[in-house]
């Protein structure tokens, strides 16, 4: 019976191994993603006052998924058009209010 429980024991360590593998690389995925996507908003925010970028981080950490979308939506706005800083400014802060309006839960686009 000592034998048994301590095969159940080895069996319950081994499990728990591999649940903390598992859980710590899902964890080093979500970083890459946050930290490639912090590299986009720096890039996007390059040219704009200190505050646009703070309106970029805080999206980020209610709602990374508004953060992604609207980011990739003014990538597309200046590689499509050719907008201006002041246009990308305005469009970057209404989304943001738009955002905030509903508590940063909803998904945009």
């Amino acid at each position: 019976m000592l034998a048994e429980n301590s095969d159940n024991q080895q069996l319950f360590n081994e499990n728990n191994k591999e649940t903390t593998v598992t859980s710590f690389a899902t964890k080093s995925i979500n970083d890459i993603h946050i930290e490639a996507l912090k590299r986009k908003i720096k890039s996007v925010t390059q040219y704009q006052k200190p505050y646009i970028s703070k309106l970029f981080y805080e999206i980020l950490a209610k709602n990374p998924k508004n953060a992604k979308t609207i980011c990739e939506y003014i990538i597309a706005e200046q590689n499509e058009f050719n907008i201006k800083e002041s246009t990308k400014e305005d469009k970057i802060k209404r989304l943001f209010q738009l955002s905030r309006f509903f508590n940063h839960n909803k998904i945009l686009f």
